[in-house]
């Protein structure tokens, strides 16, 4: 089952990310290595190749047949008409449903829309007329390519003349079971406040929306995010707890089996069945049915069986974040953990810490590649926080889930309420020591990682110790956290230019020696959040000035709410009108703004922020002023709309979705040249 399961998913990760000769030398070279030191038969070597060419058959077929065919709709107007099958609600009545219809003869094609609220449930009918589709493409804030892919959807909505909804009253149990939640989070959140609410809310349905960005991020920075996802810790705890308690009652073990089995849906029902939560019911059947016919079953097995049956079913499972970052913790916590601790001694409350915090770290080392690719901080002291933390809230877990299931009948939301106000103030004081966590950087540093866990697995499987497997690790966290700091230390020793926002949109952030300058420059409510994803991807804490050009109230709003765990010294807002509220004093200034510095010098004059560094001159100009010819020598960065058609040339850059250079960052030299990336 393993080399089966090991096999097919190595193939469709080849064919979803590495297709290629020289991948598939390495992935042959392994497997290869690998049979030699286990002494394969012919049989078993036939399996691995068979499985290998079986995945990447289907993965490839499902490309041009399914996905090809659905794109190519992209940049059409044609009607649709789809059932709901997922949908959420925003702030400001927006919300997002994912349908399913038929298109161009497919059947069960699924679209996304984002529109005003249209007040309809799962199972409801939508026909958009005249819809422009298009296809849906990643961004720096989100990945929503990979997102969307996982999930089976290919095309958006871009815009549609008008929606027809039909009320059909089908999936009733699915609405209720929704409605339910709802009204469960609504008493969470009323009677232990806003922030513990929203926090059992996350415990128990992985509903991160309505939690602090503070918080989350504290969380993060902590290690101890992945209690708001839920997946293999919530399953094991749920159905371990009610295992045992029906055990207690002796009850039949087939009926006992059932009972766990229609809990864990109607949770993940309520989760909005994740990937990773599928996963993890998936192994506990296995685990729990293994017992009941008197069979045994070992982690690795379920882990392979349980990813093997989910990529049979959907071959773009592979582009899940979830399904990857718990597949990771999984092995580190039921496999690699349990291996490096075999032989600790079982007696003394000493090595039974011991023994935990080894787990822990284990399982952070199985996952911190991920994090890194997925996340823009990972967390040092996560092995120790989880050993005192995630009990805690296991406990609160349990708590919020005896409330569910009993309606409210048996409510210990008292001792839950004063439990999460200790895990709050412990995460939020933790996260404020900046050495306890570090920034990711770039992918770059990520998939060298992703690449040393390659070098370790190969120590494993040729020396086969522990020590040299443990020795290996350690030497491989030691290279990664010092090619962060080596990151780092040249990060700050550049002066960079970032311009970032969605497609029109435009807020910069200036770097250099450690010093951070923010100019928002088009007033855009969700410019603050890529300047908080820039500033905690590069590991900055602070900055010496935020300047607001336009929409000065609204902006100075989002920026108090997103960079709340940034230390701003100082706050501009350009022209005369006043902003009221906040923490900072925000300095009302005249139409012109300038900052000079040893090295540096930057001007803000007519809506156009010349940068100035040494010989190297970068002017970002709004491509509706009066500067649309360029503002002086150097490199000329145009933002706004209409521009989508425009190219690049060597002394001009158009932001823009289109072209490739929707978010990205310039570097400058005193020479007067300068470096152009893609974020």
């Amino acid at each position: 089952m393993i080399g089966a399961a090991a096999s097919y998913i190595a193939g469709l990760f080849f064919a979803s990310f590495f297709m290629g000769a020289i991948p598939f030398l390495i992935i042959a070279a392994f497997a290869a290595i690998i049979g030699i030191l286990n002494k394969f038969s012919k049989y078993d070597y036939i399996l691995i190749s068979v499985s290998f060419v079986l995945a990447v058959t289907v993965s490839t077929c499902y490309t041009h047949f399914r996905y090809d065919n659905v794109t190519s709709y992209s940049g059409k107007t044609a009607d649709f008409s789809g059932e709901v099958i997922e949908h959420r609600e925003y702030s400001a009545d927006k919300a997002s449903y994912v349908l399913k219809g038929e298109l161009g003869g497919m059947k069960n094609v699924r679209v996304v829309v984002y529109c005003d609220d249209l007040n309809v449930r799962y199972g409801d009918i939508i026909s958009f007329n005249n819809c422009v589709f298009s296809g849906i493409d990643g961004d720096y804030l989100t990945d929503s390519m990979d997102y969307f892919r996982s999930e089976r959807v290919f095309l958006s909505i871009e815009s549609y003349q008008n929606a027809d909804i039909e009320h059909t009253g089908t999936r009733k149990l699915r609405n209720a079971i929704i409605d339910y939640r709802e009204r469960i989070v609504s008493e969470f959140r009323m009677t232990l406040g806003e922030d513990a609410g929203a926090f059992l809310s996350g415990l128990v349905f992985g509903r991160k929306q309505g939690m602090d960005d503070e918080i989350l991020t504290s969380f993060y920075r902590c290690g101890i995010g992945h209690v708001l996802a839920v997946s293999g810790l919530h399953v094991s705890i749920i159905a371990i707890a009610l295992m045992s308690l029906l055990r207690l009652l002796k009850v039949n073990r087939f009926i006992a089996f059932g009972l766990m089995d229609a809990l864990l849906i109607m949770l993940i029902l309520m989760a909005d069945s994740p990937v990773s939560a599928i996963r993890a019911a998936i192994m506990m059947n296995f685990a729990y049915s293994a017992h009941l016919f008197r069979r045994r079953t070992d982690a690795l097995n379920s882990l392979s069986a349980a990813l093997l049956l989910i990529c049979l079913v959907n071959p773009y499972a592979v582009y899940s974040s979830g399904l990857i970052l718990s597949a990771a913790g999984t092995f580190g916590i039921s496999v690699y953990a349990p291996y490096l601790t075999g032989k600790f001694p079982t007696k003394g409350l000493h090595w039974r810490f011991a023994r935990a915090f080894c787990t822990m770290l284990c399982t952070t080392v199985c996952i911190m590649p991920f994090t890194m690719k997925f996340f823009d901080e990972t967390s040092l002291i996560s092995p120790l926080v989880n050993v005192f933390i995630v009990p805690l809230c296991s406990i609160v877990m349990v708590i919020g889930v005896l409330y569910v299931i009993t309606g409210g009948l048996i409510s210990l939301l008292g001792i839950a309420g004063a439990l999460v106000e200790i895990i709050l103030d412990v995460s939020h004081n933790i996260s404020q020591v900046w050495a306890f966590y570090f920034s990711s950087r770039s992918e770059k540093a990520a998939e060298y990682a992703i690449a040393l866990i390659a070098v370790v697995a190969l120590v494993r499987i040729i020396f086969v110790k522990r020590r040299y497997t443990a020795a290996a690790t350690a030497a491989a966290c030691a290279m990664v956290f010092i090619s962060s700091a080596v990151s780092g230390f040249r990060f700050n020793n550049q002066f960079t230019v970032a311009v970032l926002g969605r497609r029109h949109n435009a807020a910069v952030v200036v770097s250099y020696h450690g010093k951070t300058q923010i100019i928002d420059l088009s007033g855009h409510y969700k410019s603050a959040e890529y300047v908080k994803k820039y500033l905690a991807e590069n590991g900055i804490n602070t900055a010496e000035f935020l300047v607001l050009t336009k929409n000065n109230q609204s902006q100075y709003a989002a920026y108090e709410k997103k960079l709340e765990s940034v230390d701003v010294g100082n706050i501009v807002t350009v022209g005369d009108t006043p902003v009221i509220g906040g923490d900072s004093e925000a300095v009302p200034h005249d139409s012109d703004w300038e900052l000079y510095d040893d090295k540096f010098a930057m001007n803000y004059s007519s809506g156009v922020l010349t940068v100035n560094y040494g010989e190297a001159h970068t002017a970002i100009i709004p491509i509706k002023s009066e500067f649309t010819d360029g503002h002086e020598d150097g490199l000329n960065v145009f933002f706004g709309t209409g521009i989508e058609n425009e190219s690049n040339t060597d002394d001009t850059v158009y932001k823009s979705s289109i072209n490739g250079t929707d978010n990205f960052e310039i570097t400058l030299k005193e020479s007067g040249r300068y470096r152009i990336r893609r974020l």
